[in-house]
């Protein structure tokens, strides 16, 4: 007979399928479609976009997103020491300056 299934789990790999991955307030969102990517940036500028092998990357909205790895899947967070120093660089901006948005 056949031998069992095996289902190979690529954290990394493109899924043409899916949608765009952002990292905001120290949780994942997506997939989201490129209305609701734009949509979420306009409400949450600091937030982390998903590329792929290469991690996540800070973006703003009106930056380009061409590097973004489409996934239908959560992808893999951020590492703990970039994860600290996001929620730092935020907590400056929104506590001691006052930007909100």
């Amino acid at each position: 007979g056949q031998g069992p299934d095996i289902t190979r789990i690529d954290p990394c790999a493109p899924d043409p399928e899916g949608g765009y991955w952002l990292w905001f307030d120290d949780r994942p969102e997506g997939p989201l479609d490129p209305y609701e990517l734009r949509t979420v940036l306009s409400k949450h500028r600091h937030a982390s976009l998903y590329i792929g092998a290469r991690g996540w990357r800070r973006v703003q909205p009106g930056e380009p997103v061409d590097d973004a790895v489409l996934r239908r899947d959560c992808p893999l967070p951020p590492g703990s020491r970039a994860r600290l120093l996001f929620y730092m660089r935020r907590r400056v901006l929104r506590d001691w300056l006052g930007i909100f948005h």
